[in-house]
């Protein structure tokens, strides 16, 4: 089951154009600027990478996760934990997935020269962590303060 599946859809894509097709109904394009709008709803966010762009959008990540109108954000960044950036914005999220093998974005002939993880963050169903569960070369990891978790 795709992760916009579980989550009955993802309402906003604030970093669309990554993907061959939108995974969100609403979209954010790099014209748009993702980073300087407000988010809503179940976010989808796979921004674009970069010694620059990581940081900023790491912490706007936290800023928008705590506002009301956001009910979860689903993130899929670069592993670089032991970057600042890393550590400093994602260290509170609810969710870990790392993904143990290389992905391939877009067109490319190769595979990502790093890791990837997707940061959960927010209320999700429990299909949604199913999903997370059934990603091939996949193990999800739980934050140990994240309240409503222990029955996951």
């Amino acid at each position: 089951m795709p992760l916009s599946n579980a989550v009955g859809q993802f309402d906003l894509d604030v970093a669309s154009g990554a993907e061959p097709q939108p995974y969100a109904e609403d979209q954010f394009t790099e014209d748009d600027d993702g980073l300087s709008k407000r988010w809503y709803g179940r976010v989808w966010m796979n921004p674009p990478y970069g010694r620059d762009e990581n940081p900023a959008w790491a912490k706007k990540f936290v800023h928008e996760a705590v506002r009301p109108d956001v009910t979860s954000i689903t993130a899929l960044v670069p592993a670089n934990t032991g970057t600042g950036w890393f550590g400093d914005y994602y260290a509170d999220a609810d969710a870990f997935t790392f993904i143990h093998q290389r992905l391939t974005f877009g067109d490319a002939d190769n595979n990502a020269t790093f890791g990837s993880v997707i940061v959960s963050v927010g209320d999700f169903p429990a299909e949604y962590w199913d999903a997370l569960e059934s990603l091939p070369c996949s193990k999800t990891t739980m934050s140990l303060s994240s309240p409503g978790d222990a029955d996951v």
